[in-house]
């Protein structure tokens, strides 16, 4: 939970990690040396001298039995030791343990047994000649994991995430954390990352996305950043690459948004539900592949616990979770989780409101002296939006009914000791279906139903009327993955070999965006509907090799040796990973280097490569219509005819963009103190950005239409109309900086823990394109002594941009263990934040290249200079513009009410510090949302 190592004295095993503890070994170490018969004097004095204590304190200790939490049942073999000294012992089969010779006092026990928290006792009373006598209950859990009090349902945990954790890995949050955060999703939790400035308020009333180190989710350069932050669940990708629902769908001007081409949006990920949360913001494992952003892993409940219901409210949110798992036979354990979340985004709007409803059963399979073991799991989501104005006729009414359907198995097998075999695989369906409408009024014009290209006659479209358009997406992934593991030793080095692939199969079966074109929507005329099921299905081919060695050469050394593969539906053999894509081919190194230069001191540094897959919206975008007026003869009549171009803008070979990482990262664990400073940096290449595309606009005349195919050309220009884009490899942004963390372990006396942590972030953002298409210019130029005019397209540069922010955030938690509470004050403040949005030295900017005839070719800046192809820059973006600093005080206090049932409350925004300022085009905006609050009530149902 605080991700905190106690640092109480350990048992090791063969690699420097907890191991089962050998009752024998510690009879021996705990054997009074010095029985044996003395052969000189001052052994016979060292004798006595050592037997007066036992002596004295012979009959001062504690004694007591071990159980099971769940089943009560004895447990045998657990290691129970007085923290701060070398009294040590272990429980016998009955359960029972004895601590003998103690002097009076009070002590903190530990209590130690594998496949269980490690319980932490405070302050044991030990009185003179007598024992005190304990019923300890050890709950299943991470023996990695100590365990410090319960407050109602929620375990109070910390582990040593810092030392235990992978290099890369930033921090871990526990299931208590996040339930005393109370959490509504999964991003709700997220706000303890550092460098990640979220302050929005829990709850469903917007979408939710996460991107690692800096990355805003206002500002359209992180969008691919967004993107390639990688979602796992249990293992298995929350897949967003074949949303489609982009463009005049539920996302344009409505309440009702769509993340396509972007983040997983993680209010379908129910909070309640999780059991860990892995941060990896580093450089990763070879493992972990199609990512550009990081990666957040998220662990769901499994296991044997006892049902739990929980209730939450807050002013606009009202949400009810049941969970809880029972072992149906030796090795076999059912768990179930049932959450129901309600919210209204706008109270004073009725039909304003989001609904969530999500499902999951897990099976898990662990047989006793069995080599394999085997989990499946079965989840549904339901989540529904609504947004409508009741007796606004001309407001826009827009909803979305999704659901899904996932099933994950995992399979594992071991060989022999050190060597491991394990294969998931997961299938995932996800039906999407929204619709928006809305009354329009607009002058009388003509319209055209045609999806092909050709001519027809004009449909007159007169008045007001009322539009629609339903957008059905069938999205399928599916995918499988193994991976082999091998442990050995040789030459005093530990190698730690892994071999795996994986292949995933995506598709969008769906009907598409669907309307009726004489009835445009939003009054845009040239529109026409779109069947997903056009686009082809995407392939992604990945293996992998790494090997981790671990040795000790005047100091203990970790060398992460791995490289990666990434093929984007292949297509054939060749290229630098053997096998072609279409969308690219990677071969990718990864390289990490730990050290341990002093004691409790580690240092590392990494490199390492990776890839994204663009979205399919980009790949596979809809077709462009436009819509030419015409005019023909019937006879003597003339009638009013459209023209309809069809126009292309898929680029099936778009690549996926890339990215490379640096970072030297320094931890250092002390006795009460812990602390990680890393130096980053990562670059991302050939992110897609959409480039405009100019198309020939001819209108012609039809003397006898529709009797002869004859025509004359009336008029024909070069036009950019803004939608004509395509995706092209073009963008980068640079990101740089510095992360920290520092916290303090629990310290027992003040009932007290510390964290912080922040970053500084230097962001830069550009393209390699030269820009946008600008109207077109009237130039002259003289050729053999005679002027000439033409009409061209000037294209001005893209105009790189930055942005610097600092943040952190400051955690105090109070645990108190007699009275069940525990307080939590946390503080964030971001002291500083630049950004300039055109970083052009320059007031006036000239022109690039043209477009002329189609063509785009580049031009000198005389050129540009002799035909004025020149523009003014806004002044108010080309300066730094700083943000004023802003401070967010938000309390949570979480109490146990009896046995079994605790009550948590939270005030966002303590002082209810809105941080109003005027932005650089005098806008009076708000830095933090009003002051928010919320109950949450929870319960054992035995």
């Amino acid at each position: 939970m605080f991700e905190q190592f106690v640092g109480y004295p350990e048992a090791k095993g063969e690699e420097g990690k907890l191991g089962v503890v050998n009752p024998d070994e510690w009879n021996m170490n705990n054997r009074i040396y010095g029985m044996r018969y003395p052969r000189s004097v001052w052994q016979f004095f060292g004798v006595i001298f050592s037997l007066i204590p036992s002596l004295i304190f012979a009959r001062s200790g504690i004694e007591g039995q071990v159980v099971d939490y769940f089943n009560h049942q004895v447990l045998a073999g657990v290691v129970v030791q007085v923290e701060g000294t070398t009294f040590r012992t272990v429980s016998d089969s009955g359960g029972n343990f004895r601590l003998e010779r103690l002097p009076a006092g009070k002590y903190t026990l530990i209590f130690w047994h594998a496949g269980y928290y490690r319980l932490v006792l405070p302050e044991i009373p030990v009185m003179q000649d007598s024992l005190s006598r304990l019923r300890v209950e050890l709950i299943p859990g991470n023996d990695r994991e100590f365990l410090y009090l319960s407050v109602g349902g929620i375990l109070v945990t910390a582990r040593d995430s810092l030392r235990e954790g992978e290099m890369g890995e930033l921090m871990e949050i526990s299931a208590g954390e996040t339930e005393h955060l109370q959490a509504t999703n999964l991003g709700d939790v997220l706000d303890e990352i550092p460098g990640v400035v979220r302050v929005n308020k829990p709850g469903l009333w917007r979408p939710m996305q996460v991107g690692l180190r800096d990355v805003n989710r206002q500002e359209v350069d992180d969008r691919a950043e967004l993107f390639g932050t990688r979602i796992l669940v249990d293992g298995a990708p929350v897949s967003n690459e074949m949303n489609l629902n982009t463009g005049f769908g539920v996302g344009l001007g409505s309440k009702v948004q769509s993340t396509a081409g972007s983040g997983v949006d993680l209010r379908h990920i129910p909070a309640d539900n999780l059991k860990r949360i892995r941060v990896i913001s580093g450089v990763p494992s070879v493992e972990y592949g199609d990512v550009a952003g990081g990666i957040i892993q998220v662990e769901t409940r499994s296991g044997v616990e006892p049902l739990r219901l929980k209730l939450k409210s807050n002013p606009d949110t009202r949400e009810l979770n049941l969970g809880g798992g029972m072992q149906l036979a030796p090795g076999h354990i059912f768990h179930l989780n049932v959450n129901y979340a309600y919210s209204l985004r706008d109270l004073r709007i009725e039909g304003d409101e989001v609904s969530r409803v999500h499902l999951q059963a897990q099976f898990s399979h662990k047989p006793a002296h069995r080599s394999w073991r085997m989990k499946e799991k079965l989840t549904y989501l339901q989540f529904f939006e609504n947004y409508q104005v009741v007796g606004d006729v001309h407001a826009k009414e827009a909803a979305n009914r999704d659901f899904a359907l996932q099933y994950f198995h995992q399979f594992g097998w071991q060989f022999r000791p050190g060597l491991h075999l394990e294969v998931n695989g997961h299938l995932h369906y996800r039906r999407r279906l929204s619709r928006v409408s809305r009354y329009e009024q607009m002058e009388a014009t003509y319209v055209s139903d045609r999806e092909e290209d050709g001519v027809q006659v004009a449909v007159p479209l007169v008045g007001g009327y009322i539009w629609e358009v339903s957008t059905r997406g069938r999205e399928w992934d599916a995918g499988v993955r193994a991976k082999l593991e091998l442990r050995h030793r040789g030459l005093g080095i530990r190698h730690h070999w892994l071999l795996g692939g994986a292949f995933r199969y995506l598709a969008n079966t769906g009907s598409g965006k669907q309307f009726n074109p004489l009835y445009p929507p939003y009054g845009a005329v040239g529109k026409r509907p779109d069947r997903f099921d056009r686009i082809p299905p995407m392939r992604h081919l990945s293996y992998y090799v790494q090997d981790v060695l671990r040795f000790h050469r005047f100091t203990s050394w970790q060398v992460n040796l791995g490289l990666r593969a990434d093929v984007y539906n292949p297509d054939g053999m060749g290229g630098p990973a053997l096998f072609r894509g279409k969308n690219g081919s990677f071969l990718q190194p990864r390289v990490q280097l730990g050290v341990e230069p002093w004691p409790g001191w580690r240092v590392h540094v990494s490199y390492g490569q990776s890839s994204k897959l663009p979205p399919a919206a980009q790949i596979f975008p809809a077709p462009v219509f436009v819509d030419v007026m015409e005019s023909g003869t019937v006879g003597n009549d003339t009638v009013p005819l459209i023209h309809t171009h069809r126009l292309s803008v898929e680029n099936p070979h778009l690549k996926a963009f890339s990215q490379e990482k640096w970072e030297v990262a320094g931890e250092w664990f002390g006795r009460y103190l812990r602390s990680r400073i890393a130096l980053f940096r990562q670059y991302t290449r050939d992110i897609p950005v959409a480039v405009q595309l100019p198309y020939r606009r001819e209108v012609y005349f039809w003397p006898n239409w529709p009797l002869s195919g004859e025509n004359q050309l009336v008029e024909s220009q070069e036009v950019f109309q803004r939608d004509y884009h395509v995706y092209r490899n073009a963008a980068w942004t640079d990101r740089r900086g510095i992360e920290f963390a520092l916290k303090t372990v629990y310290l027992p006396r003040l009932n007290l823990m510390l964290h912080v942590n922040g970053a500084y972030t230097y962001s830069r953002y550009g393209s390699e394109f030269t820009g946008s298409v600008s109207a077109p210019v009237v130039v002259s130029d003289t050729v053999s002594g005679n002027p000439v005019q033409r009409s061209i397209y000037p294209v001005y540069p893209a105009l790189p941009h930055w942005r610097k922010r600092f943040s952190y955030t400051l955690r105090l938690d109070y645990l108190h263990r007699s009275l069940g509470l525990w307080f939590t004050v946390t503080l964030h403040h971001v002291p500083y934040h630049v950004d300039v949005p055109v970083d052009y030295p320059a007031a006036v900017q000239f022109a690039r290249g043209v477009v002329e005839e189609g063509r785009y070719r580049e031009i000198t800046r005389e050129e540009a200079a002799r035909w004025q192809l020149q523009r003014p820059l806004d002044e108010r973006l080309r300066y730094p513009f700083r943000y004023p600093a802003t401070v967010l005080l938000n309390l949570l206090v979480s109490k146990r009410l009896f046995p079994g049932s605790e009550v948590s409350f939270f005030v966002n925004n303590v002082l209810n510090e809105r941080g109003y300022f005027q932005d650089r085009y005098g806008m009076t905006r708000a830095a933090n949302p009003e002051i928010f609050y919320g109950v949450e009530f929870s319960i054992l149902v035995r």
